[in-house]
C-alpha cells in the first residue's frame, strides 16, 4: 500500500515536470505569435451560422470600435455591431460564403475627413464535411498600414492564466465518493474542500456518460492518460478538464480506490484554438509572410508568398531570401536593412524582386525582429504586400504630371487653381509673366490678392457661381506686382470630387489691345450717332420742361394786359411769378447747353491751383447774402477738418463752384426747416466733399435712379419743388470728368447726404 503510494507520488511529480514544460512550449509560441500579431497589417474576425462572432483579432477590435462607435465582443451578433444600411450587403455576402465560396469584396468607409478603402477577403469555414461559419480578412488598400503595434490583451490574459495553472490532486472510492483533494479544488469549482468531499466525483461531470466511459477505461488497462471531458463547477459554468489516474489496489490486489490528476486546461484549449485560428489567418492572409531564423534563413512562408514569388514552400525552406534579389539594389540598401533589424527596429520600405519565371515584381516590406522571454531575437518575420500595380499606377501619375505641366507651362494665358475656400494652389508661367507676381508671392494666399479691388464682387459672384457647376467667362482687372492693372477674361471652371466643390481652375486671358480696339470702335459709333441722340433727347425730354415755366409766363404777363384794375400788390405778386419762371427757364436753358456740351465732348476743365477753404467760404458768404434766405428756416453751417488751413487743390474752381450750388440748391429745395451743412475731408489723401441736409430724404429704390437724366427722387411728390432733373445728372457728368465719383445716403423723413470726391493726383501740396 504504502509503495503504491510512493510510486503514485513520483508519477505525478513526473507529470508536473510534463506540464511545466508544455506551458513554457506555448508561452515560447505565444510570444512569437504575439510579435507577429503585433506587426501584423491586417485585420480578421469570424462568424458562426447564427451571425455571432467567434473570433475576433485584437487589431480589428480595436479599430473597429473606435472608427465605428460600436462594441464588439465574442458572441455578440454581428449584426448588432454594424449600421442598418451596411445589414443587407452582409447578409448577401454571407450568403455566398455558406454556400461554399471564396471571394474578394471592397468596402469604402465615409470618415469625418477622409475616406478609407479596404479589400475584404471571405472565406466559409468547414470543419469535417460542413460549412459552420464565415472568416474575414481585412487588409487596408487606402495606404500601406504600419503593422499593428497594439498588444493583444485576450492573448496576454490566457499567458497569465497558464502561468498559474495548478493541478488537483483527488482519491475516490469504487463508487466515486471523494476521499482526499487538495486545495486546487477549490478555485478550479467554487466549492470549499470540505464541500467536495465526500461528495461523489460525478457531480462535477457535465455528461456522466463520460464517467461510465472514464470507469471502463481505467478498470480494463489500470491508469488512464489525458482523458478530457467537460466538467461544470458549482455555478454550472463548464471547463474542459483532463484527467491522469490510476487504479490503487490493496495488498491482496484487488482495486480499492482510484486516484489522479485533474487539470483544468479549459484556457489551453481555448488558446490552442486561438493559435489554429492565427495560423489560418497567417496563411489565407493576403500579404506574403516570411519568418527566418536569426541567420536569415528561411523557416516559413505562407501561401501567398508562393502566389507571389512562384517558390514553393519547400523550394524555400532553409535559404536566404537573396535568391529573390533583381539587382536593383545597392549592397548598401542590404545592410542597412540588417543593421536596423539586428539593433531590434523595424525596417520598412520597398523592394524590387525577381519572380521565378524572371519577370520583376515590387513588394512594400515591414521586416521586424521577434524577442524571447529574455528579449532576445529568435527570429525575423516580414511582412510583403504586392507593390507592383501602384507603382506602376504611381510611375504613370508622375509621366502624365510631367506631361501636363509642359502643356500648362508653355501656354500663353495664365492659368490659376484655386481650393474651395479660394487659396491659390497653383499659378503657371504665363501668369507670373502677366502679373509680376512670383510662386512664392501668391501661393498660399487668397485670390483678391490679384484680382483689383474694385473687381471682388464680380469675381466673387463668379466663384459662387462654379459651387453650382457652372462654367463661365467674365471680365475683371487684375492687380500686377508693380500695382498696375490689367483687363482679362477669365474663363472658370468647377473641380467637382465625389459630388462636392472641391476648387476652381481659371483659365486668363490678356486682353489689353481687345479693349483697346473695342474703344476705338465704340467711340466711333458714338461720333456717328451724336447728332440724332442730342436731336431725341431735347425733343423727347425738353419740350415738356420748357413749355411749363413758359406758359406761366404768358398767362401771367396776358393777365396783366388786360386786367387794369388789379391792385399793386397782386400785381406785384404775379411779376414775381413771371420773374420766377423767366430765371427757372433761363437755368433750364443753362442746363440744356451743359448737357449738350458734356454729350458733344466739348466740355473742358481746366485745372488750377486754389486755398480750398477761402473757397468754400466764398460759397458760403454769396449763399448767405441770396435773396429769401432765413437762417431762423433753414441753416447753411460750413464744416472745415482741424489743420486744413492753407491747403490747396488742384482743379476747375468754376465747376466745383456750380456742383457745389447745385447740391446746395436742391437740398434747400427739399427742406423746409432746418439745417444744410456742406465740407470736405481727406480720405486716403482723396479730398471727399459733402452736402448734408434734413429734407425730405430718399427711398432706397430712387437712390438707385437720382443720378439719371430728368429724374427726381419721386415724381408724383417733388414735381410741386419744381426742377428739371438734369442738376445731379450735370453734377455727375462733371465730377466724372474731374476724374471723381459721387454717391448719396439717405433716408426718407430723415434727410440725405450726397458724397463726391477729386483724386489725390490732382491735390497740391502745402
Amino acid at each position: 500500500m504504502e509503495t503504491d503510494s510512493l510510486k503514485e507520488a513520483d508519477k505525478l511529480k513526473e507529470e508536473n515536470l510534463l506540464l511545466k514544460k508544455e506551458i513554457q512550449q506555448i508561452n515560447e509560441k505565444l510570444d512569437i505569435q504575439n510579435e507577429f500579431i503585433k506587426n501584423a497589417p491586417f485585420l480578421a474576425w469570424a462568424v458562426n451560422e447564427k451571425f455571432e462572432y467567434i473570433f475576433i483579432s485584437p487589431s480589428f477590435k480595436e479599430r473597429y470600435e473606435r472608427i465605428s462607435g460600436f462594441k464588439i465582443s465574442l458572441g455578440q451578433s454581428l449584426f448588432d455591431t454594424i449600421p442598418p444600411e451596411y445589414i443587407p450587403k452582409w447578409k448577401e455576402r454571407f450568403a455566398k460564403a455558406i454556400n461554399g465560396e471564396e471571394f474578394i469584396d471592397e468596402e469604402t468607409v465615409e470618415l469625418a475627413d477622409k475616406k478609407k478603402h479596404y479589400k475584404l477577403y471571405i472565406y466559409p469555414i468547414i470543419r469535417g464535411n460542413r460549412i459552420s461559419g464565415v472568416q474575414v480578412f481585412i487588409s487596408e488598400t487606402t495606404r500601406m498600414v504600419e503593422a499593428e503595434n497594439k498588444e493583444i490583451d485576450s492573448l496576454k490574459k490566457m499567458q497569465k492564466i497558464l502561468q498559474h495553472v495548478e493541478d488537483i490532486y483527488y482519491e475516490v472510492d469504487l463508487d466515486g465518493k471523494v476521499i482526499d483533494v487538495s486545495p486546487a479544488i477549490e478555485s478550479f469549482s467554487e466549492y470549499t474542500r470540505e464541500e467536495i468531499l465526500g461528495s461523489n466525483i460525478i457531480d462535477i461531470y457535465a455528461d456522466p456518460k463520460d464517467r461510465e466511459i472514464f470507469l471502463k477505461e481505467i478498470k480494463s488497462k489500470g491508469q488512464v492518460k489525458n482523458y478530457t471531458f467537460k466538467a461544470v463547477d458549482k455555478n454550472k459554468k463548464k471547463k474542459t478538464v483532463s484527467i491522469n489516474a490510476s487504479l490503487i489496489h490493496d495488498s491482496n490486489g484487488e482495486p480499492v480506490k482510484i486516484s489522479g490528476i485533474l487539470r483544468d486546461i479549459t484556457e489551453i484549449e481555448q488558446i490552442n484554438k486561438d493559435l489554429r485560428w492565427l495560423r489560418r489567418a497567417i496563411e489565407h492572409s493576403p500579404v506574403s509572410i516570411i519568418i527566418t531564423d536569426t541567420d536569415g534563413n528561411i523557416e516559413y512562408t505562407n501561401s501567398f508568398f508562393t502566389k507571389l514569388t512562384g517558390y514553393t514552400r519547400e523550394e524555400t525552406f532553409g535559404k536566404n531570401p537573396s535568391f529573390l534579389k533583381s539587382g536593383l539594389h545597392e549592397d548598401e540598401f542590404y545592410k542597412k536593412l540588417w543593421d536596423t533589424i539586428k539593433n531590434g527596429k523595424i525596417w520598412e520600405g520597398e523592394f524590387r524582386n525577381r519572380h521565378k519565371n524572371g519577370s520583376l515584381f515590387w513588394e512594400h516590406a515591414t521586416i521586424s525582429p521577434v524577442f524571447d522571454t529574455n528579449g532576445e531575437i529568435i527570429n525575423y518575420i516580414a511582412i510583403k504586400e504586392d507593390y507592383t500595380k501602384r507603382k506602376e499606377d504611381a510611375d504613370e501619375i508622375k509621366r502624365l504630371k510631367t506631361f501636363n505641366e509642359q502643356i500648362i507651362n508653355t501656354m500663353r494665358e495664365g492659368i490659376i487653381v484655386e481650393s474651395s475656400d479660394g487659396t491659390i494652389l497653383y499659378v503657371n508661367p504665363a501668369f507670373t509673366k502677366m502679373t509680376g507676381f512670383t510662386n512664392k508671392d501668391v501661393i498660399g494666399r487668397n485670390w483678391k490678392k490679384v484680382v483689383a479691388p474694385k473687381y471682388h464682387a464680380i469675381a466673387l459672384e463668379a466663384n459662387e457661381r462654379r459651387k453650382d457647376n457652372i462654367s463661365d467667362s467674365y471680365e475683371v482687372k487684375l492687380q500686377t506686382k508693380d500695382g498696375k492693372s490689367v483687363p482679362v477674361l477669365i474663363g472658370g471652371t468647377p473641380i467637382i470630387e465625389d459630388g462636392k466643390f472641391n476648387g476652381l481652375v481659371a483659365v486668363i486671358t490678356d486682353v489689353t489691345l481687345l479693349k483697346r480696339h473695342e474703344k476705338k470702335i465704340k467711340k466711333a459709333l458714338k461720333q456717328a450717332k451724336i447728332s440724332d441722340k442730342l436731336k431725341s433727347s431735347f425733343l423727347a425730354n425738353m419740350s415738356h420742361e420748357i413749355r411749363t415755366p413758359m406758359n406761366a409766363i404768358l398767362g401771367f404777363a396776358d393777365i396783366l394786359k388786360n386786367e387794369k384794375d388789379l391792385d399793386k400788390e397782386i400785381r406785384d405778386e404775379y411779376f414775381s411769378i413771371i420773374e420766377d419762371k423767366g430765371n427757372e427757364l433761363l437755368q433750364i436753358i443753362s442746363d440744356i447747353i451743359d448737357i449738350s456740351k458734356i454729350e458733344s465732348k466739348i466740355i473742358t476743365i481746366n485745372d488750377y491751383e486754389f486755398e480750398i477753404n477761402e473757397f468754400l467760404k466764398t460759397v458760403l458768404d454769396i449763399l448767405k447774402k441770396e435773396p429769401g434766405y432765413n437762417e431762423e428756416q433753414v441753416k447753411i453751417q460750413l464744416f472745415l477738418p482741424e489743420g486744413s488751413e492753407n491747403l490747396k487743390i488742384i482743379t476747375d474752381r468754376y465747376r466745383l463752384n456750380q456742383i457745389l450750388t447745385n447740391l446746395i440748391n436742391n437740398s434747400k429745395k427739399f427742406t423746409e426747416k432746418g439745417e444744410i451743412e456742406f465740407g470736405y475731408k481727406l480720405v486716403d489723401e482723396d479730398f471727399e466733399f459733402f452736402v448734408r441736409d434734413t429734407g425730405i430724404g430718399i427711398s432706397n429704390e430712387n437712390q438707385k435712379i437720382i443720378f439719371d437724366r430728368f429724374r427726381q427722387a419721386d415724381n408724383k411728390y417733388t414735381r410741386g419743388f419744381g426742377g428739371t432733373g438734369l442738376g445731379l445728372n450735370i453734377c455727375k457728368n462733371l465730377i466724372n470728368l474731374m476724374e471723381g465719383d459721387i454717391r448719396v445716403e439717405s433716408k426718407l423723413s430723415v434727410g440725405s447726404t450726397f458724397y463726391f470726391t477729386l483724386p489725390k493726383e490732382k491735390r497740391a501740396k502745402k
